[in-house]
């Protein structure tokens, strides 16, 4: 538990499977704790990402490291629930994970981030806090644990945790409800813990933003600047259920055994409208009406062992186990509703489009006028309407089976005492993949795919520590990514392959008031597949290019400093860039700089001691977002790079966030925090999926948080 620890921990969580010290570990890692995650007050684990080197893809659940995006994952398996109320603390891992965690993340060279929950803390004692902002915002959450009994050498114990939010923006069309339910249930003895948990999450939002970029490259500004772009009836509930199992059993002396399991469950079905593209030749923002239905089955699970013991006086660790993924889902539907556009121009909204150049589509999209695109008198049709037998090519769903199994094995090696540790890895990865897709009328050489996948895996690497406060690292990892995307002719494109090379050194001057970690890195990836942006008419769906290969290449920094026992400061840094085979530069989705600095200050002296300031800023460089869906106002679509296969490349202008903190504390009982985000009112792309899809930083925001603990 990270909870009341500050800033900064010295051990790796779950980073590598094993409850490592950050110094023996030959990778770039660290961790977001629970007191950061509370002074930073917001609701999207995107936001703490920021303050640790990274970027957004879209403003929520989702993350960017070293130029490309990453993935998720809680208690060490894919993860669907995305508040971070059940959340302890945020480990940031740069670099290979694969190796180690098999499951969906062997193509994220990049890294991964990984959530780790909250867990009983062994006494009684909670909290309740409320959070509220000026444009009607509320937060409420409840976290309390307690001891069920004491059996013996066994304590049983739980803890839970529930959320309401009522989710209101400076944009009126926009909000964000939730309702979240978390309880943990644990008995633990001296040699063995069992750990259930269980979250409920239901979440009423609106399915993306709709807002989008200048050719400027920076968010554009309605006349009404409250304008989102959004109809009103096209909110999405989202259901997420999972429960997840630890068991971990000491085997004696420093040998340990942990099994994990976890199923999660997921759903949504609503219609919804889509800014599918934007014409500054026309000032026309285009509509795509669709139905999203997706349900999602995961079953995951893994089983550990770590020893140690020593050889010839040299201390050797070593650790192995298994991990296995089965992804399934009924049809996951997407149909276009094909009497979107004329149902509206008949009600005096818009105009019809066909799709002529830089979009695809047909008469289903609507154009309406950028500065006054009368959203509130959009008409949208629920499910039933989006699947009509008429309209050759539509999409209706695709089904998918996916088992994945990783075996792995890891030797820590001691070479010089206290000196020099050699890190080697092996796994062997396999994956089945069964995807059928349902278009009307179905192409017979694309109605059902199987694929195959199986790789040896390796991670080798080292540590060697110069002083005990001064080591040097350095790593090779490879990988394999199965491809879901799919090419002109429909097929699926070959696996992705990578290799990444690491070195760097690390830091823990002063019993920790001075610990950083310095990697400089090259990655390659082969068959890197980029969004075309068109409809394939062999297919009926969105059809992927595979431009080839591309080089990641750069360093990045994370540092914590205490400058002074009531002070914390953080600072992490990112400069690389992300090429393609011929050496160009500009591919969508990618980025090539970030810097971030949090801190916080406790007073000490009369008569300010009950009070903390705080805060920090962070600003991504160079975002590249795909520009296929906007047309310029000389009629010609964004450039691309030069490489062919490769869609228009659009790049947004930089952006700072800021924020800053008042903590009151008056006693033990009561807290009170007064929290400004976006500190300086800068106007700037948060989030972007893609030209047309974009997260704008909202104004000057100031919250209040009131937390009463018993």
């Amino acid at each position: 538990m990270t909870q009341d620890k500050g800033y900064n921990v010295s051990n790796s969580g779950m980073a590598l499977r094993t409850n490592e010290e950050i110094m023996q570990i030959p990778q770039s890692i660290s961790v977001i704790t629970r007191d950061m995650i509370v002074d930073m007050a917001t609701e999207n684990i995107s936001d703490f990402v920021n303050y640790s080197g990274g970027s957004n893809f879209f403003q929520g659940d989702s993350a960017m490291l070293r130029g490309v995006r990453v993935s998720m994952y809680a208690d060490g398996v894919p993860d669907y629930n995305f508040d971070p109320v059940t959340t302890d603390s945020i480990t940031v891992v740069r670099g290979p994970v694969g190796v180690l965690y098999g499951v969906g993340a062997v193509g994220n060279l990049g890294g991964a981030i990984l959530k780790n929950t909250r867990v009983p803390t062994g006494r009684n004692g909670g909290s309740v806090s409320l959070r509220v902002d000026q444009w009607g915002f509320t937060r409420t959450e409840f976290d309390y644990s307690g001891v069920i009994a004491q059996k013996g050498d066994a304590k049983f114990s739980y803890r839970t945790d529930l959320l309401y939010q009522r989710g209101r923006f400076y944009w009126d069309q926009l909000s964000d409800d939730r309702k979240v339910g978390y309880v943990v249930l644990e008995m633990k003895r001296p040699e063995n813990t069992l750990r259930f948990n269980y979250t409920y999450s239901d979440a009423t939002r609106d399915p993306h933003r709709n807002f989008f970029v200048t050719p400027e490259g920076l968010p554009y500004r309605a006349p009404d600047p409250k304008e989102a772009y959004m109809p009103s009836n096209t909110k999405l509930l989202r259901r997420d259920r999972t429960l997840r199992l630890l068991f971990n059993q000491h085997l004696g002396g420093d040998w340990n055994f942990a099994l994990r399991g976890a199923y999660s469950r997921n759903y949504y079905n609503q219609g919804v409208v889509l800014a599918n593209a934007v014409n500054w030749q026309t000032n026309e923002v285009i509509f795509l009406a669709r139905n999203n239905n997706l349900g999602q089955r995961l079953f995951s699970g893994s089983a550990d062992f770590t020893g140690s013991y020593t050889l010839f006086g040299m201390k050797q660790k070593i650790s192995g186990g298994f991990l296995g993924q089965n992804n399934s889902n009924k049809p996951n539907a997407f149909p276009t509703d094909p009497t979107f556009a004329a149902l509206n121009v008949a009600n005096g909204i818009g105009r019809a489009v066909t799709g002529a150049g830089f979009i695809a589509g047909g008469s289903q999209l609507l154009a309406v006028p950028i500065d006054n695109p009368r959203t509130s008198e959009i008409i949208v049709r629920q499910s039933p309407y989006y699947f009509s037998p008429t309209v050759s090519g539509a999409n209706y769903g695709s089904r998918q089976e996916l088992l994945s199994t990783n075996l792995y094995l890891q030797q820590n090696a001691e070479i010089i005492r206290d000196r020099l540790t050699l890190v080697g890895s092996l796994s062997q990865y396999n994956q089945y993949q069964e995807s059928e897709n349902r278009p009307f009328v179905a192409p017979a050489s694309i109605s059902a795919t199987i694929t195959r996948t199986a790789a040896l895996l390796h991670r080798v690497g080292f540590v060697l520590m110069v002083t005990k406060d001064f080591g040097l690292y350095g790593l090779d990892s490879n990988s394999i990514t199965p491809q879901s995307a799919r090419l002109y002719d429909g097929s699926f494109t070959e696996p992705q392959k990578g290799r990444g090379k690491e070195v760097g050194f690390k830091t823990n001057f002063l019993d920790g008031r001075i610990s950083a970690t310095v990697g400089f890195f090259d990655i390659r990836l082969t068959h890197v597949a980029i969004n075309s942006g068109q409809i394939s008419p062999i297919s009926g769906l969105t059809y992927f290019n595979d431009i080839g290969e591309t080089r990641q290449r750069g360093a990045d920094i994370t540092l914590f400093i205490k400058p002074l026992p009531e002070w914390q400061v953080t600072l992490n840094a990112y400069k690389g860039t992300v090429r393609d085979q011929l050496g160009f530069k500009r591919l969508p989705n990618t980025f090539e700089g970030a810097w971030s600095v949090y801190t916080r200050y406790q007073f000490t002296a009369e008569p300010l001691k009950k009070f903390a300031i705080g805060g920090g800023a962070n600003r991504a460089h160079n975002r590249y977002i795909t520009g296929s869906s906007m047309l310029l106002r000389d009629g010609k679509p964004p450039p691309t790079n030069g490489t062919p296969g490769v869609a228009s490349a659009f790049l947004i202008r930089d952006g700072t966030m800021t924020q800053a903190f008042i903590d009151y504390n008056p006693n033990k009982k009561w807290s009170f925090k007064f929290h400004v985000n976006n500190l300086f009112d800068a106007f700037f792309v948060v989030g972007h999926q893609h030209a047309a899809a974009i997260d704008p930083s909202a104004p000057r925001t100031s919250q209040v948080v009131a937390t009463y603990r018993f």
